[in-house]
C-alpha cells in the first residue's frame, strides 16, 4: 500500500525544514501523528463483505454499496459536510463489523511497522 501525503505549508512538518532534518530520530518519530491521522481520513471498503448477508439490514446494505463508491464520498463532502462525517463514521463501523480487515487492525500494522523501522534504524542519532 502506498500512501502520500501533500503539504501547502511547513509548518505541519513538525520541524523538518530540509533533508538532513530526517537523520534525526526525535523530528522523524514526530512525523508519525501526521501519518496516523491522515490514516484516520481514509475510507477502506473490504470487498470480502457479502452484501448478501441475511444479517445485514437493507440500510447497511445500502450504505456499504454507497461507500464502496469515490464519487458518493465527493457528492456528499461538497453538499453536506456534516453528514459526511456521519455517514463515513457509519461506513467504518460497518466495514469493521462484517469486514475481515478493518482501520484499527492496519492502525496497528502501521504502529508496528513504523515502530521496527524506527528503532531498527541505529544509524539515526538522537539529538
Amino acid at each position: 500500500m502506498r500512501h502520500e501525503l501533500r503539504f501547502l505549508k511547513m509548518q505541519k512538518l513538525k520541524g523538518i525544514k530540509t533533508i538532513y532534518d530526517l537523520t534525526d530520530r526525535v523530528k522523524v518519530n514526530g512525523l508519525l501523528p501526521l501519518l496516523l491521522e491522515a490514516w484516520e481520513n481514509v475510507l477502506l471498503y473490504d470487498h470480502s463483505i457479502d452484501l448478501n448477508n441475511p444479517r445485514l439490514k437493507p440500510e447497511q446494505r445500502e450504505a456499504l454499496k454507497n461507500g464502496a463508491n469515490p464519487k458518493y464520498w465527493e457528492r456528499l463532502k461538497e453538499t453536506n459536510k456534516r453528514r459526511f462525517n456521519y455517514e463515513r463514521d457509519r461506513f467504518k463501523k460497518l466495514v469493521a463489523e462484517h469486514g475481515k480487515n478493518d482501520h484499527k487492525t492496519i492502525l496497528d500494522l502501521i504502529h508496528s511497522e513504523w515502530n521496527n523501522l524506527i528503532g531498527n534504524c541505529t544509524n539515526l542519532p538522537l539529538r
